[in-house]
């Protein structure tokens, strides 16, 4: 998964509450033993009003109460307020939320209330936004504006104002995120139309502002109706596609408020809102401050049961969405096969090991793009990545797919194929510089004797620059070949396979005279397949098998300086085979003089 950054109140939080689940921890709050369905408890409950909940960083929750402030040592302020709201963090053991502490690090829960935090996260920077509400200085203690503080550089700016372009001269409060950082939802009693008689209608709606260019938040809108109605809507939060979730006052006898989402149009609208059924809306409670998370909604409800006042509830709105794949492959390839997941930002969130059966499974959260990749060092073949949605459904869901990865080796390295004459007229050894060297010394000795040297001709001064070349091809034929044997290291291939390189010589058709005879020293190698005596009279056929040979020759002399094929040399054959050009090969007879190399794997 991404990782966000852990900021200094968390670690603390997380330092906490190591310490105290060391211990025989009790619950912080006496609240009974019989809790309402769904509740998160007394770890985290108390007898006052706990809310606001907000996910951050996947390991702690946030909320805002009005309880006791401990160390702050607030006053009892009223029975609304009590003790005043501030904004804590609880950490998290066997999926519920323990030991929540005052936050303190960061310019949070001053002398004025502050509380309903949102919280952005830049998942190109890292950097951190940290909205809140926070009650006025100037004005009764039920005017609040919107605050931001930024994480940067390890430490939290000042908490400032999001100013006049933002914030009234009424309440303006409960600010909501979304995930791509370009909206900002609040709530506020800002006085939104007038009544026939001409008297103004401040009731509780939802506010939308979008980001500007350069970072700043433009002048926000109302809602429009289909989302705020005539009575309070208030806790705005964004979950799976950006969908809106808030609550709203039932036009009902007893009036509460109910919890409603409104589905993502686009371009900053939404449709009509939808209330949720139980158990997030309790026919006599009161429920709002929604907060998705994962499969998860958490909320705050006032219902029966609880420890007091309002307390933090959580319930699954997205049953689980599970993909099941296979992979059809040879099997002995499976051990090494692996399933890359990543996510609609391509970060990578899962390497999944497939199994013996080729069968892999993978839990993805709902609401969110995925793109499952197969991957297998040993397995080049082309392989079709599967690209998935999830919906978040009431009902479980199986996506199933499958991979067809055919087992596929490496192809023959590509040799490249030189236009240089690779031999002198009528000679058997490559025009490497030392094999010129060593020919125009048996002229100079007459070493080869005189009815053999007028098949072969002397190298001249242009041989110079052709020696260059053929030196040049065979250093990268073997350098290529050594690359290709390293597949032999990697344990990817089975002990019968073996790497087959061919070489093959070729003469030009022109006939060699009957004289001609072979001046070297005798040649038995069963290796390579290779007879001939001194003196064993030479025609086209023999002379091109004999250049096959000592390229041959050449190319191991070359790969016994490698460690790879020191390492492999028991799994590398040579073969050589000789071919006499014909009239109608349509290269010039220097040009035909050449040698062809190739490699191939063999069971």
């Amino acid at each position: 998964m991404r990782s966000n950054p852990t900021l200094p109140w968390m670690q603390a939080c997380g330092l906490v509450c190591l310490a105290l689940l060391a211990s025989c921890r009790t619950p912080l709050y006496e609240c009974g033993d019989i809790y309402a369905e769904h509740n998160l408890g007394s770890d985290v409950n108390s007898p006052y009003d706990d809310y606001a909940p907000l996910m951050y960083n996947d390991d702690r929750l946030l909320f805002t109460s009005n309880r006791p402030a401990g160390d702050h040592d607030l006053e009892f302020v009223d029975s609304l307020s009590a003790y005043g709201e501030n904004i804590y963090a609880a950490g998290f053991k066997g999926g519920l939320p323990v030991d929540p502490i005052l936050i303190e690090d960061p310019p949070l829960n001053t002398l004025r209330n502050d509380g309903s935090a949102g919280v952005y996260i830049d998942p190109r920077s890292n950097r951190v936004e940290l909205y809140f509400a926070r009650f006025r200085n100037d004005g009764p203690r039920s005017d609040a504006d919107l605050f931001m503080t930024t994480y940067i550089d390890g430490h939290w700016t000042p908490a400032v104002s999001l100013g006049p372009r933002i914030n009234s001269t009424e309440w303006d409060a409960q600010p909501a995120i979304s995930a791509d950082g370009r909206f900002l939802v609040f709530s506020s009693d800002r006085p939104n139309r007038f009544e026939e008689n001409g008297a103004e209608v401040n009731d509780i709606d939802l506010y939308v502002s979008r980001r500007l260019p350069d970072g700043s938040w433009a002048a926000p809108v109302r809602l429009s109706n289909h989302i705020n109605s005539e009575s309070d809507d208030i806790t705005p939060a964004f979950g799976i596609g950006n969908d809106l979730y808030y609550a709203q006052r039932r036009e009902s006898a007893n009036q509460n408020y109910d919890i409603a989402v409104a589905r993502n149009l686009g371009a900053g609208e939404w449709g009509p809102g939808e209330f949720l059924p139980w158990p997030f809306n309790d026919p006599v409670g009161n429920d709002h401050s929604p907060a998705p998370w994962a499969d998860s909604l958490y909320f705050a409800s006032d219902r029966a049961g609880g420890c007091g006042g309002y307390d933090l509830y959580a319930e699954r709105v997205c049953e689980a969405v599970i993909v099941r794949g296979v992979v059809n492959s040879a099997p002995e390839l499976h051990k090494r096969e692996q399933i890359l997941v990543t996510d609609d930002s391509g970060i990578q969130v899962a390497a999944l090991d497939v199994s013996h059966d080729g069968d892999f499974e993978y839990r993805v959260q709902p609401g969110g793009t995925y793109t499952f990749e197969y991957y297998n060092p040993c397995n080049p073949a082309a392989v079709e990545p599967i690209t998935v949605e999830t919906m978040c459904s009431a009902d479980p869901t199986i996506i199933r797919m499958g991979f067809d990865a055919p087992p596929s080796r490496p192809g023959p390295p590509d040799l490249p194929d030189y236009a240089v004459p690779f031999f002198v007229t009528g000679y058997y050894k490559p025009s490497t510089p030392e094999n010129i060297h060593d020919l125009r010394l048996k002229f100079a000795y007459n070493l080869i004797g005189e009815d053999s040297t007028s098949y072969i001709e002397f190298p001249g001064e242009v041989y110079d620059n052709i020696a260059e070349e053929v030196e040049i091809a065979l250093e990268r034929t073997s350098m290529l070949l050594v690359d290709y044997m390293r597949q032999f290291l990697d344990n990817c291939w089975d002990g019968t396979s073996k790497l087959v390189i061919s070489v093959e010589g070729f003469a030009d058709p022109r006939p060699i005279f009957d004289a001609a005879r072979y001046a070297d020293e005798a040649i038995a190698d069963p290796g390579l397949n290779m007879y001939i005596d001194r003196g064993q009279r030479v025609d086209n056929q023999i002379l091109s098998r004999m250049r096959a040979y000592f390229t041959a020759c050449e190319l191991i002399s070359r790969l016994e300086c490698t460690d790879v094929y020191r390492q492999v040399r028991d799994r590398v054959e040579f073969e050589i085979n000789g071919t006499v050009v014909t009239e109608a090969d349509p290269l010039p007879y220097e040009l035909q003089r050449r040698i062809v190399i190739n490699a191939m794997l063999r069971e």
